[in-house]
């Protein structure tokens, strides 16, 4: 029918306009971290001097860059799921390393509060997307840091064995005192 080309025309030009958007999006974040890595790379060669909390600034802003540049590819890649054309990419990475990374990123939230951010997680390489897994631990990560007026928040991985294959399952976990659910 007539209104269902129409339709199907729309989203095919929705889909090439978001694609077209997130494409410059991805490459100006790409300039943003570049020049963040020459500068942190400068510094730490001894090329110049800022305080340590500027230079701490520097890297938390390296890192979140880093983050937005991924989640920009996300959304590219979202476009691709639509078109049927994705494939989600399968690396090896260490579980452990890539909590310590979100609670890093996560840090600034609660800093002026009496909050914690701990991990609790075995070593434990695995085979899957790092991305999507940040992505997913720093948004559960980020809610309960901003649910937590004190305590501490813990991100654990607890390993289970169903049908002979270990899944880690990251669970953060708020809690008002240390100790008390």
């Amino acid at each position: 029918s007539h209104a269902a080309e129409v339709q199907s025309e729309k989203m095919r030009v929705q889909a090439e306009l978001a694609a077209y958007v997130f494409h410059e999006l991805r490459n100006d974040s790409n300039v943003t971290v570049g020049t963040l890595e020459c500068i942190a790379e400068s510094l730490a060669k001894g090329e110049g001097s800022l305080p340590p909390a500027v230079f701490g600034l520097i890297n938390d802003g390296l890192a979140h860059a880093h983050h937005a540049v991924r989640v920009i590819a996300n959304m590219l890649d979202f476009t691709k799921a639509r078109a049927g054309k994705l494939k989600l990419p399968s690396e090896p990475f260490e579980v452990s390393e890539l909590l310590q990374g979100c609670v890093q990123l996560a840090q600034h939230l609660v800093e002026s509060r009496p909050v914690k951010l701990q991990t609790d997680c075995p070593q434990l390489h695995v085979v899957g997307s790092p991305f999507h897994l940040q992505q997913l631990v720093l948004n559960l990560l980020t809610n309960a840091c901003k649910y937590t007026d004190e305590g501490f928040v813990r991100l654990s991985v607890e390993v289970t064995h169903e049908a002979g294959h270990p899944h880690p399952h990251p669970h953060p976990h708020p809690h008002e005192e240390p100790g008390h659910p």
